[in-house]
C-alpha cells in the first residue's frame, strides 16, 4: 500500500444537485487508524455524515463515523449507516477513477512468514 492524497471533483454536470443530494464523505487513512485528523475536523464542515477508514493492512478494517451539523460533531455506531460489506460494485465505476502515478504494491506475507524472518534475523 502507498500512502497518497486524493482531490476528488464532485463539480460539473456529471452529479447536478437538483438531481443527486451530497449526504455523506468517505475516505481511508490507509494504514493508519480510523481517526479523525485535524485536517479532517476542518474540512468536514458540511452537515453531513463522514466516514474514515483505516487499517486497510488488516483482514478487517478500522471504521469511525460522526455526523456532522454546521461542524458540531456527533460519533456514530458504523452499523447504523452500513448494511454490510463484500457487495460487488459496478464495473462501470472504475472508468470514473483516474490514478496521477501507478506504484507496485507491496507483497504482503502471511503472519507465519512475518514471524518466521523475524526470527532468521534475531
Amino acid at each position: 500500500m502507498t500512502r497518497t492524497h486524493i482531490d476528488a471533483d464532485l463539480s460539473g454536470e456529471a452529479l447536478p444537485e437538483d438531481r443527486y443530494l451530497h449526504y455523506i464523505d468517505i475516505h481511508s487513512h490507509n494504514s493508519m487508524e480510523a481517526k479523525f485528523s485535524p485536517v479532517d475536523d476542518r474540512d468536514e464542515q458540511a452537515t453531513r455524515i463522514y466516514i474514515v477508514v483505516g487499517r486497510l493492512d488488516k483482514f478487517f478494517p478500522d471504521i469511525t463515523v460522526r455526523m456532522s451539523c454546521g461542524g458540531t460533531y456527533l460519533e456514530l455506531d458504523p452499523g447504523c449507516v452500513l448494511e454490510s460489506f463484500g457487495a460487488v460494485f459496478p464495473a462501470e465505476w472504475r472508468t470514473q477513477v483516474t490514478p496521477l502515478r501507478r506504484e507496485a504494491l507491496p507483497v504482503l506475507h502471511p503472519l507465519s512468514e512475518q514471524l518466521r524472518f523475524r526470527r532468521i534475523a534475531q
